[in-house]
């Protein structure tokens, strides 16, 4: 009799069937000459990307299943609160649609370093975030033991999503689409 705790023949018959269709999806694609003749049609698919396969690249990007287990444990542990964190994704969201994804999505980029902004480099934001101690923005609450509040919530889960517009791979897949429409989707 198996151990509890063991794999059984139908695990390994899964898990070599998922590395198996993987690698023959990029065996495929790699080998067939395919649409990806140039650095456009291979970094952002020759701007012709459609929204959801779009969206969906996006979600797994930057959502894990760690993270995911990591939201029910805090909810166990800390209380419900933290479903206020929505309102600052929504809000987060809804400014980088209207915003930022009309001013990123015009220039065509295949990278985020093209044409970036030199801020005095690492050590010059490492200084400056020093000086100004820790990075607690907006801290309304005096009392340091209160874990979270709904003002940190907010506007914490409001800066994550903002801020993840100018990633590499947000702004590939945003120039990905064939038109700004389709971008916002």
């Amino acid at each position: 009799m198996a151990s509890r705790h063991s794999l059984l023949i139908v695990d390994y018959v899964v898990f070599g069937a998922t590395i198996f269709i993987s690698l023959g999806i990029g065996l495929y694609f790699a080998m067939s000459g395919g649409l990806q003749r140039t650095t456009s049609e291979f970094l952002v698919g020759g701007r012709a990307m459609k929204f959801l396969p779009v969206a969906v690249s996006l979600m797994v990007s930057f959502e894990s299943s760690i993270m995911m287990l990591g939201y029910l444990a805090e909810v166990y542990v800390y209380g419900a609160q933290l479903f206020i964190a929505l309102f600052g994704f929504m809000a987060a969201f809804l400014i980088c649609r209207v915003l930022m994804i009309p001013l990123i999505h015009p220039l065509k980029l295949t990278s985020a370093y093209e044409g970036t902004i030199d801020a005095g480099g690492i050590k010059a934001v490492g200084t400056t975030a020093a000086q100004g101690g820790r990075l607690n923005f907006f801290n309304f609450d005096m009392d340091p033991t209160v874990r979270h509040t709904f003002w940190g919530l907010f506007l914490g889960t409001f800066a994550r999503p903002s801020g993840l517009i100018f990633n590499q791979s947000t702004i590939q897949r945003v120039c990905s689409t064939p038109t700004l429409a389709a971008a916002k989707k």
